[in-house]
């Protein structure tokens, strides 16, 4: 499923000192840099043990797509899942401890300019992760930002929401991750790692995986502790 959230990010501008400037309102500012993802282009398995090729990823394992409410027990609108769920997720698939979706993104040119400033680009990674019942299957999914000679600058990871966050319930929950873009920056890669623990099917799931780059501005009484506060618990 696809969220915008152009709202998310003016409240947190605001919240932060970092602020909007309108010369700068470019789409790529407030866009997800992703491709598909929340799995909806392309069709989901009609049964959860088919594996579906997922446009935009590169796929290992067996990695599917899943809709909500397939029977098997799997997700349904009627869980703890995006409050605005589309019709589909990504699942780890049948028969595999541990499958894989991948994604590669050149830095969109119009950016390079605020990256490379004084000033600098924030970046936001976040997605709702889960799993089913009291299974322990999870997903970890990692960011590598790279320069023009393809050596990481930066990394980070959104660690795996485990079956106590969810209360051993099939659930989605949310989670987030940011940083410092640093300057150099020309590409990004980011890996979903379903993993299986329990069972025969690698029931670990994943929706909404959004990656978006966002301007600083000098604004007085801004710091990188108060942006950090800001994203504490969430």
């Amino acid at each position: 499923m696809k969220r915008k959230s152009a709202v998310f990010f003016v409240s947190l501008c605001a919240a932060c000192c970092f602020a909007i400037t309108p010369a700068r309102g470019n789409w790529f500012f407030y866009q997800n840099l992703l491709n598909n993802p929340g799995a909806e282009d392309g069709l989901a398995s009609p049964d959860g043990m088919t594996i579906v090729f997922i446009p935009g990823w590169t796929a290992t394992g067996a990695a599917t797509v899943v809709a909500y409410g397939t029977p098997g027990d799997f997700p349904a609108v009627t869980d703890p899942i995006p409050h605005d769920a589309g019709e589909q997720f990504f699942a780890g698939g049948p028969d595999a401890t541990v499958s894989t979706i991948f994604q590669a993104i050149d830095v969109p040119s119009e950016l390079w300019q605020f990256i490379d400033s004084s000033l600098g680009m924030i970046y936001i990674m976040n997605a709702y992760l889960g799993g089913f019942g009291s299974d322990a299957d999870f997903v970890s999914i990692a960011l590598s930002l790279k320069n023009a000679s393809g050596d990481a600058v930066e990394t980070n990871a959104i660690a795996p929401v485990t079956v106590a966050d969810r209360d051993s319930l099939t659930a989605l929950l949310p989670r987030l991750v940011h940083g410092f873009v640093p300057k150099g920056t020309r590409r990004m890669e980011v890996t979903v790692v379903f993993t299986r623990v329990d069972g025969s099917y690698n029931n670990a799931y994943v929706d909404n995986v959004e990656v978006r780059f966002h301007p600083l501005d000098n604004a007085p009484g801004c710091s990188w502790g108060k942006l950090k506060a800001l994203f504490k618990n969430r």
